[in-house]
């Protein structure tokens, strides 16, 4: 293959899973953080040890991250929602 046969344009840009930003955070450390579930509806009956529990955010289990697509996704959130340049000029 010739470089005058090959396309000059630009490869197109990872677009961010929405779901999954909405979804996950990335801590610095790189580990996924997830809300907990449970707590739409039926809160009478939790008790509010349960329900403090729930409120607070939880680390995305080993095995679940791997088999989960949610894992590419957020892999793309954290290249995308970087607060730093990626490169300097």
């Amino acid at each position: 293959m010739s470089y005058a046969t090959q396309s000059i344009e630009p490869k197109k840009k990872l677009k961010t899973h929405r779901g999954a930003a909405k979804r996950f955070k990335i801590t610095g450390t790189g580990k996924i953080i997830r809300m907990h579930s449970g707590k739409r509806h039926l809160m009478g009956t939790k008790a509010p040890k349960r329900m403090r529990k729930l409120k607070k955010l939880t680390l995305v289990n080993k095995a679940d991250k791997l088999k989960t697509d949610a894992d590419v996704a957020v892999r793309i959130v954290r290249a995308a929602s970087s607060d730093r340049p990626r490169w300097s000029a």
